[in-house]
């Protein structure tokens, strides 16, 4: 079956335009899903700052006090999980279930960063007190997943 002139002139103008549409759709698809990445792991991180400013200022050794802002900081929204521990071992608290192994190994100073532990990100910081410690909190990545998913269905919906 031949294709008349028409339906030929047809095709060759609109398929730019379609293949336009489709490379700005994927663009804004795209750049959209690392702005909601970047935006929650900027909360993220905003948490974790407030939290360990906090920790920070509670006279060392006061055990009550560290452990009423681990479970505050628990409350927080996305947070799975939350282990503070003294660099020296001598103390420990956890609040939440344990925390999953993580996707990959990490080397020694790492840095204080979001690492997969395949449905969370764990963040971890050492605390500059009169008796150091580390923060580990690991938070739940289900609201940036239903963010993007929220995205990829308007996209599909609007194009």
């Amino acid at each position: 079956m031949r294709a008349s002139l028409k339906t030929r002139l047809m095709l060759t103008t609109a398929l730019p335009a379609v293949l336009a549409v489709l490379a700005v759709g994927v663009y804004v698809a795209l750049s959209r899903m690392a702005e909601i990445e970047q935006n929650t792991r900027t909360l993220h991180r905003l948490v974790l700052d407030s939290y360990a400013a906090r920790l920070e200022s509670v006279p060392a050794g006061d055990i009550e006090a560290y452990n009423d802002l681990v479970q505050k900081l628990l409350e927080e929204p996305d947070v799975r999980a939350v282990h503070l521990r003294a660099t020296e071992g001598r103390w420990e608290l956890h609040a939440g279930p344990r925390m999953r192994p993580l996707s990959e190994k990490l080397p020694a100073g790492a840095k204080p960063g979001p690492h997969a532990t395949g449905d969370t990100w764990r963040w971890h910081r050492r605390l500059d007190t009169l008796e150091p410690a580390e923060l580990r909190v690991e938070f739940f990545t289900s609201r940036h997943r239903i963010a993007v998913l929220q995205t990829l269905l308007v996209l599909l919906v609007f194009t």
